[in-house]
């Protein structure tokens, strides 16, 4: 299967978003692996309304293999299809699923609609898993200064205080938000709370 998505990988560089691209994509709808066939998908997809490709990716989130479901939530977040917007967001939120699911919907929420998803978000960061909080608390970081305020509201809740607290601890830069005012702001946000100051972190947010 890694030579089948690479060869997707090269036919997007090669054609880019070209109709000559779908005749070479279509048969790997139909293959075995469902890494190349929500790859497929959502490469199809990027080029134009491919109702197959689309109605595939959702059935299989929904109602696949776990397997089949992390692929297919992470091709409809590669593909960032508005629309399952609230599909994901019950995979995140229903802890009947397995965590690997949960996360992979963490990841794919925020790339269907990133402020929308800030509400689903916060309230997934109770989780009861640990790498299900842990993708909570990365795609919150990569919302950025949009989700900073929810974020710090969220540390006199003592549900999901210990989700919000890996936001504002993280010194991954995979987790920084891109603006430099609100990299600084996450900072001294994380500075102030490990002085156990929760008041600090809301006046340095701005919070009233």
């Amino acid at each position: 299967s890694s030579v089948r998505l690479q060869a997707i990988e090269s036919l997007r560089e090669l054609a880019g978003n070209t109709w000559g691209m779908i005749a070479h994509i279509q048969p790997l709808l139909e293959d075995s692996s469902s890494e190349v066939r929500t790859r497929a998908a959502s490469t199809s997809l990027r080029v134009t309304k491919h109702d197959g490709a689309k109605n595939m990716l959702r059935q299989m989130a929904a109602m696949g293999e776990t397997q089949e479901r992390v692929d297919a939530l992470h091709a409809l977040g590669d593909w960032g299809d508005a629309e399952a917007f609230e599909l994901i967001c019950v995979e995140l939120e229903d802890e009947g699923t397995p965590p690997i699911v949960r996360s992979a919907a963490a990841t794919a929420i925020i790339r269907t609609d990133s402020i929308r998803s800030i509400e689903p978000l916060i309230r997934a960061l109770s989780d009861f898993d640990t790498i299900v909080r842990e993708s909570v608390a990365k795609a919150l970081g990569q919302i950025g200064e949009p989700a900073l305020k929810p974020i710090v509201n969220t540390l006199s809740d003592p549900l999901r205080e210990r989700g919000a607290l890996i936001v504002l601890d993280s010194d991954s830069k995979s987790q920084e938000p891109r603006d430099e005012s609100t990299r600084l702001c996450f900072r001294d946000s994380r500075v102030v709370r490990r002085n156990g100051d929760r008041q600090a972190v809301v006046e340095v947010v701005g919070i009233r």
